[in-house]
């Protein structure tokens, strides 16, 4: 008897083990899903921070230098030192932005010379690089986009071909607007993506 009932608590406890690993397994699985969502809740949101910071680079841009009509001189030096854009963006004479990577403005001159920028952000994360890339610049009235570089691709706007029967030819993979599937061959994998955008 008295072995009967050792043998029952050596089967309830060897039970109750496989019922603590299950447990302990299911919790580390929901454990590392949160862990995922909240790194991309994360970038979502830091997508976003980069959104807001472009529009404001563009804005102080156009404000700065609406009155001359032209971007001669334009420097990220000057954005930095005359304050134009938010002070959390600023760190040592410097822009960055929410990835803690560094922006550079530049002159450009598409439409002639000085009449157009562009606005360079460096160490995206791909998906970052996808969700910035497919952001519809086209009908935001701050500026006009001339055209955007991912990396190594650059895409522009481009005229409709017409073939000789009056059919439209379909656009180039350089061609304005883009679409995913463009993006995600100009986005490399990993965190050092570089996206310039052109704007006048």
């Amino acid at each position: 008897m008295y072995e009967s009932m050792m043998m029952n608590k050596k089967s309830q406890l060897g039970r109750t083990l496989v019922e603590m690993l299950a447990v302990l397994s299911v919790l580390g699985a929901f454990t590392a899903s949160v862990f995922t969502l909240i790194g991309n809740v994360t970038d979502k949101y830091k997508s976003s921070i980069i959104l807001t910071q472009v529009r404001e680079i563009r804005k102080a841009i156009n404000s700065r230098y609406a009155a001359l009509g032209i971007y001669t001189g334009l420097t990220t030096d000057i954005l930095a030192k005359e304050r134009l854009v938010s002070s959390n963006m600023i760190h040592n004479g410097k822009i960055y932005h929410a990835f803690k990577k560094e922006v550079s403005v530049a002159v450009g001159n598409t439409g002639g010379t000085g009449r157009s920028f562009f606005i360079n952000f460096i160490g995206l994360p791909a998906q970052n690089c996808v969700d910035l890339a497919l952001i519809d610049w086209a009908t935001d009235s701050t500026a006009v986009l001339v055209g955007i570089r991912i990396n190594d691709k650059t895409f522009t706007w481009q005229e409709n071909e017409v073939d000789a029967s009056g059919k439209f030819l379909t656009p180039a993979d350089t061609a304005l607007p883009l679409t995913l599937l463009k993006v995600s061959k100009a986005c490399v994998s990993g965190e050092n993506n570089k996206i310039t955008w052109e704007f006048q």
